[in-house]
Formats: structure tokens, C-alpha cells, sequence
């Protein structure tokens, strides 16, 4: 069934629970000429249908059918089920948004003539809906440890940013209210994604390794049960452990996490090389505190309720030199922070080489930039510091 423009503008708008004055105000318009263009009593010009495409992150000029449009909904609508009412309108847009960048990835990997990451991933990481009562814990342990030989890891983790590329997840940043950590996406129209909040706690390194490794089980094994999930993993949730009390999947994911970064063989044995001393225990693996000082509780290696102060919480120089990037370039802020990362990488290379015009290049990268300062920013994006 075809569906035409203004309605599926409507139906978006309407599935994602935003009033016409907010979507208006994204997308630069007025909102009566919002509501004209819904009810068909006015044309949607180009222009208007590109930047209400990146408000509401569908892809309207490719909606040909209320089936496509169906499916895009429902692919981003899920992250506002759990909890409608408290998700405001500002991260709704921002979901919208990084829908809207995680689509434009995956349609330019098309053209690049890239096998599609999604059935990739599919092929290569069945989800897992085993969650045996009162194993959760070890069941989180066991898929780190499949990972971990998989992929070679051998030790600490030295990159979670290069681990998720090597996954063939991309990484998105976004800023988000303080208390949500992160979120996924994953499917056939966005690819697997993971977007992580710059806001927060977050900024420390190690936190945001967890964060990543957290995500990662989810994109993982958790993919077909995001309708089950919480809409978002905020920080209470990245250090849930008892089983029974929160959430199985996100306890799961927070073994996952924990394994992953630092197994338990080499816990025992590092706990006793470094004599106990928790912060060389951090830095040596890049694990934040809350998670090691778990993770010595769960394994009865010291009690949560030993007192431990003074202990440093920010990451090393190591750390910090392995997990930045062009986030903190400010050359870069141009580009919306949704955008920065691979997508604007990959973007640059096809125009380089002509597989794009400098119109969809300014699309894709949602600039007004002219020729000569999309030529600078090309440059930058091949230095090592923006790789």
C-alpha cells in the first residue's frame, strides 16, 4: 500500500510521541506549514523532506509503502515502549537522530561495496535467549569467554573503540541526559550500533570502556529481545549483579562486560601478583572501580563491605590515549556529534573518490560547509589523530 508523503510524516511524528511544535522547531519550519504538509493541503519541497529525514531519522524520499514505513518505526519506536512517559522529547529527537546517521552509514557502506554488518554479525553471533535461574552471572562469563577466543584477545583489552570495529559494530557518541549510559541499535536498516552518552560519567575512559563492552552484549546476543528490554542503560543498571533482583539481561551483559575485559583467571592470578592493590588492578586492565570491586566480591576475593579508600577513579594516560578520538578534536564540531565517528570517515573517502557527490556529502554529514572548508575538513579526517 502506498503511502504518501505528508502522512508518513504524520505517522512518524506521531509513533515517536512528538507534537508538531517540537518536530517544527528541528526542522526549522513553523508549525503551521508542519501541519499543511501533513494534511497534503501543501507539497513537501526537497528541502523540507531532507531535513524532516534527519529530525525523525527515516528516510522519507525512500518510503514507498506503509510496510517500509512500518518497519522503520518500529526499528526506532521500541527504544520509547518501556517507558513512554519519562522519555523526553529531546531524547526522542536524539534516538531520531542517530537512526538517521546509523541508516546513512549503512547506505553508504552499500556503495562502498561492503558485505552488509548486519547479516555478518548474524552469522557470526546467534542470539542467545539462555538465561538459566540463578546462572545469569556465569552465563554472562561463558559468551565473554566465547568472544574473547574469537576474536584473540589474549590479556587486557587494549582498545574497546578497535575491538567494536573489529565486531563489525559501528560507534556513535551522543549527548544525552546524565544518567543514561547507553543504547543500541541493530537491524537490517541501521546496522548494528552502539551509541554512547559523552554526558556523565561516561567521560572517565574506564567507565566508558565498561559502557562499550556492555553494549556489546547486548548488539550481541540480547538484538531480538529489545521489545523485553529497558529503553536505555543508565549507570544503576551498568552495576546491577544479584540475579533475581534487576533485569537478566542486563546482568548478563554487566558479566559480559566485566569478563570481557577482565576474565577471572586473570583476575586470581593479577589479585595476587599485585598483592591487592585494586588501582594497579584498574590500570593494568582498563577496568573502572565499581566493576572491580564487584568483581572481587563476586568471587570472594574482597567483600564490598571492606572499606577501600582513596583510591584514584580516573584512567591512566594509557587509557586515556586509547579510547579517545576525533570526540575531542575540536576542529571537528562542525559535525554533528552523531556524525563525527565512522560515518564522516567513510563519507570523505567515497567523495575523495568520486563515489559522491559534495551535495550528498554536505547531506551526509548534515553541513553547510563550502567546497574549500569541506577540502580542510577532508584533510584533517586523513591525519592519524582523526582514525
Amino acid at each position: 500500500m502506498t503511502i504518501q508523503l505528508g502522512e508518513a510524516v504524520h505517522q512518524v511524528r506521531s509513533a515517536f510521541g512528538l507534537d508538531p511544535a517540537t518536530v517544527a522547531k528541528a526542522a526549522d519550519l513553523d508549525t503551521q506549514s508542519l501541519l499543511r504538509y501533513e494534511s497534503g493541503e501543501q507539497e513537501l519541497p526537497g528541502e523540507v523532506v531532507w531535513r524532516l529525514s534527519d529530525v525523525l531519522g527515516v528516510p522519507l524520499e525512500d518510503i514507498d509503502s506503509s510496510e517500509v514505513l512500518g518497519s522503520h518505526i518500529d526499528s526506532i519506536a521500541v527504544r520509547f515502549k518501556a517507558d513512554y512517559g519519562a522519555i523526553s522529547p529531546g531524547v526522542r529527537l536524539a534516538v531520531a537522530r542517530a537512526a538517521a546517521a546509523a541508516g546513512d552509514y549503512v547506505q553508504l557502506e552499500e556503495l562502498a561495496g561492503r558485505e552488509p554488518r548486519f547479516s555478518s554479525l548474524v552469522k557470526r553471533f546467534p542470539t542467545d535467549s539462555y538465561l538459566p535461574a540463578g546462572k545469569v552471572w556465569q552465563a554472562g562469563r561463558d559468551l565473554a569467554m566465547n568472544v574473547r577466543s574469537i576474536m584473540g584477545i589474549v590479556g587486557h583489552v587494549p582498545s574497546m573503540r578497535s575491538l567494536v570495529d573489529a565486531l563489525g559494530i559501528s560507534m556513535m557518541w551522543q549527548k544525552l541526559p546524565n544518567d543514561i549510559a547507553g543504547y543500541g541499535l541493530c537491524d537490517e536498516i541501521h546496522g548494528p550500533t552502539i551509541v554512547v552518552n559523552v554526558n556523565g560519567r561516561n567521560v572517565n575512559e574506564l567507565i566508558r570502556r565498561f559502557t562499550l563492552a556492555h553494549e556489546i552484549c547486548h548488539v550481541l546476543f540480547d538484538r531480538d529481545y529489545l521489545k523485553e528490554m529497558s529503553a536505555f542503560d543508565t549507570y544503576d543498571e551498568l552495576y546491577s549483579y544479584a540475579d533475581g533482583q534487576w533485569d537478566p539481561r542486563e546482568v548478563r551483559a554487566n558479566a559480559f562486560a566485566i569478563h570481557l575485559l577482565l576474565p577471572e583467571l586473570a583476575l586470581r592470578e593479577s589479585w595476587g601478583e599485585l598483592r591487592g592493590d585494586v588501582r594497579k588492578l584498574m590500570t593494568k586492565f582498563g577496568v573502572n572501580y565499581e566493576a572491580v570491586r564487584c568483581h572481587l566480591d563476586n568471587y570472594r576475593l574482597l567483600h564490598l563491605s571492606e572499606r577501600i579508600s582513596r583510591i584514584p577513579t580516573t584512567a591512566s594516560d594509557e587509557w586515556k590515549i586509547a579510547e579517545s578520538g576525533e570526540l575531542w578534536y575540536p576542529a571537528f564540531d562542525v559535525i554533528p556529534i552523531e556524525r563525527r565517528h565512522a560515518l564522516a570517515c567513510l563519507a570523505f573517502r567515497l567523495w575523495r573518490e568520486r563515489r559522491i557527490t559534495t551535495s550528498r556529502l554536505r547531506e551526509v554529514l548534515a553541513v553547510r560547509l563550502s567546497d574549500v572548508e569541506l577540502r580542510d575538513l577532508a584533510e584533517l579526517y586523513e591525519e592519524p589523530a582523526a582514525a
